[in-house]
């Protein structure tokens, strides 16, 4: 359970960090550059967690997707609420 809990933390700064790179000092803003962040987001996560197999591999995949959706509906959210007030 810690592996896992390990590859999806350091697969989700990662993801934050990419995007940040390749939004802001990159000047990259289409969605091909998040999905490439998300790739790689993916690869650093599963590489520094000790992935090995494909299932594995998959089951990275989908709990970073899974967490940076869930992350960016709680932000939007957030800030929706900040926005219109109680």
């Amino acid at each position: 359970m810690a592996k896992w809990a390990g590859v999806v933390i350091v697969g989700e700064v990662s993801l934050v960090l990419l995007v940040v790179v390749l939004g802001s000092v990159v000047k990259l803003s289409e969605p091909l550059t998040f999905v490439a962040a998300l790739v790689l987001a993916i690869l650093i996560g599963g590489r520094v967690g000790g992935i090995h197999g494909a299932v594995q591999w998959l089951i990275t995949a989908i709990l970073i997707v899974a967490v940076a959706i869930v992350s960016l509906y709680l932000f939007i959210a957030a800030v929706v609420s900040q926005m219109t007030g109680p």
